[in-house]
């Protein structure tokens, strides 16, 4: 699905979510995950980053900042 919303395979966000069962706030989510940090994503996986601090601070960006801001917001070092 990353790659659709890279290379705008689809364009429309309820056309990916009828292909998957996943409703627009769940599309958005997951094309928005596939930018970022790795290291962000690492602390997710192995439950150094606690969700809720998580989807607290990425549900209100509009865009997603570039590796070091995401950091900065997240206050990992």
């Amino acid at each position: 699905m990353a790659e659709m919303c890279m290379y705008e395979t689809y364009r429309k966000k309820p056309e990916i979510g009828d292909m998957f069962g996943m409703c627009q706030a769940q599309v958005s989510r997951l094309c928005r995950s596939a930018f970022l940090s790795p290291v962000i994503v690492e602390k997710l996986v192995d439950g150094t980053l606690p969700l809720p601090r998580f989807t607290a601070v990425a549900d209100k960006l509009i865009t997603l900042p570039l590796w070091a801001e995401q950091h900065a917001l997240l206050g990992i070092d």
